[in-house]
């Protein structure tokens, strides 16, 4: 499940059917399980989700309250659960150095604003 959802070219569809497979399998307390190299993958692609956010300047204009959330897809929503997924449930040894190296080298110094975004939430 986790190659489906790291694939580069991988709609989002996918993604998203993905990780529900995975938040599925975090009610039976896979996540507690997982290896080393298997929760820096997750993390890697919680990330990746927590980047899929559209932005429409419109959006802004009309209504605050209602702006609030706009944008946010159900990849993002995943990318959430997982990312506290792994937090809360996972080693904190190796989950805490490996989120710090993860967020500062491959997404916090992007251009790209919704990578950057994505490593502010985390």
């Amino acid at each position: 499940m986790i190659r489906a959802a790291e694939v580069e070219g991988a709609s989002e569809e996918l993604r998203i059917i993905t990780c529900s497979v995975i938040k599925e399998l975090y009610e039976e307390n896979v996540i507690k399980n997982l290896s080393c190299e298997e929760m820096k993958r997750v993390l890697v692609v919680a990330m990746n989700m927590l980047s899929c956010v559209v932005d429409d300047p419109l959006w802004y204009d009309v209504d605050y309250e209602y702006s609030m959330n706009v944008g946010l897809t159900d990849a993002f929503y995943l990318g959430v659960f997982l990312f506290n997924s792994l937090s809360s449930d996972g080693d904190e040894g190796v989950f805490v150095p490996t989120a710090i190296e993860i967020i500062t080298v491959k997404y916090a110094s992007k251009i790209d604003w919704q990578l950057r975004h994505a490593a502010l939430l985390a």
